[in-house]
């Protein structure tokens, strides 16, 4: 439910670090590994040796599993600020298993194609609603395994340096709680995070009693602005040579 809110909480993302030590040799996480540089370094090498590249990508990502998400909708519509500039697509990770550390190493197979995903992405957009004033428990689960090391007793995960945005649409508050919730554990992380602004949108009764998202002429704004400093990110990014 995108306005259901009352407490909640969570496991820190890179807390209870007894992973496998140090060293420990694993084929299927080195495999992971190697898959997950390869998809993130493609279109740097191609722009290296003067290939030319296609739009970069902006990997959405939706805190709802909900088929009509009222935050879905702010994603397409914040989509379309990016047309032209930015090919765009969601990230499905309905089926992705709890986080439990002794199932890390190897990975399940759907944790390895999301974070090949999140990977290959130049950058990502995490729309979310707010549940019990914080963050949705599919969405925490998701950032907690990307927030965990791709090999036994390495560092390098897929998010850390990742261009990110945020938004959160719910109720009148605009989920300042879970976008508040939300870019600390981001920053924590070690993403790349739009600092600027967090475009938040309310959501007023008829939103949820029709399924369909009203922006304000104002919460439109806010999304083209976040979808420019976004941008700015990636030009920067996409401008600097590989050294």
């Amino acid at each position: 439910m995108e306005n259901t809110r009352s407490g909640s909480a969570g496991m820190a993302p890179g807390a209870d670090a007894a992973a496998a030590p140090a060293g420990v040799e694993d084929a299927g996480a080195a495999a992971e590994m190697s898959g997950v540089r390869a998809a993130a370094g493609a279109l740097g090498a191609a722009a290296a040796i003067g290939v030319p590249s296609s739009l970069p990508t902006v990997l959405l990502i939706c805190g709802s599993l909900r088929e009509r998400s009222l935050n879905r909708q702010a994603g397409q519509r914040a989509a379309t600020h990016l047309a032209g500039r930015a090919q765009t697509r969601w990230l499905d990770y309905a089926n992705l298993p709890f986080m439990n550390q002794d199932a890390e190493f190897p990975p399940p197979a759907e944790v390895r194609r999301v974070r090949a995903e999140v990977a290959a992405a130049d950058a990502v957009w995490v729309f979310s609603p707010e549940y019990n004033h914080g963050v949705p428990g599919v969405l925490k689960n998701l950032l907690d395994w990307l927030s965990r090391p791709l090999e036994p007793g390495g560092s390098d995960t897929v998010a850390k340096g990742k261009p990110v945005a945020l938004s959160c649409a719910g109720g009148g508050a605009r989920a300042r709680y879970c976008a508040a919730d939300l870019a600390e554990t981001l920053a924590f992380m070690q993403v790349d995070l739009v600092q600027t602004v967090h475009a938040q949108v309310a959501l007023t009764r008829q939103d949820y009693t029709t399924d369909v998202l009203r922006l304000t002429p104002g919460e439109d704004a806010a999304l083209a602005l976040q979808a420019d400093l976004l941008m700015g990110k990636l030009t920067g990014r996409l401008a600097q040579p590989l050294l």
